[in-house]
């Protein structure tokens, strides 16, 4: 069987092999920088975790530890992320274990918000 049919279906084929190669390079560069100690590459790690992309599998665990590397040194958007790790149950339901913890999460929300992140301000409220 032929799944090439023209040189339009293969330069397609190889193009998109391409772009994943690039993605999974781009994620390589991404995880060095954050080994290194960059929040906001850290935080870049935890979204391609969480989201699956960048050339890696998606895995909230490993999400939860980029946010949580890069929250600590006080970038805002992984607290606001890692709080709403520990907000949301759904999010979980594949996994044995849940992150669900609301102490938390005000927790994490509130220091996004302390570091000026609106978002963290309006989901701490919430939780009150």
């Amino acid at each position: 069987m032929n799944l090439v049919k023209n040189k339009f279906d293969y330069g397609l084929i190889t193009l998109s092999l391409a772009f994943m190669l690039s993605l999974s390079a781009c994620a390589k560069v991404t995880e060095k920088t954050a080994n290194n100690g960059d929040a906001q590459a850290q935080f870049k790690m935890g979204m391609y975790y969480f989201d699956g992309k960048g050339g890696v599998s998606t895995d909230y665990y490993k999400a939860a530890d980029w946010f949580q590397k890069s929250a600590v040194q006080g970038y805002n958007p992984a607290q606001l992320a890692l709080g709403s790790i520990y907000n949301l149950d759904y999010f979980y339901q594949d996994y044995p274990y849940s992150f669900k913890d609301k102490e938390l999460a005000k927790e994490w929300f509130g220091k996004a918000c302390d570091s000026g992140n609106q978002e963290g301000c309006n989901s701490y409220r919430r939780l009150n």
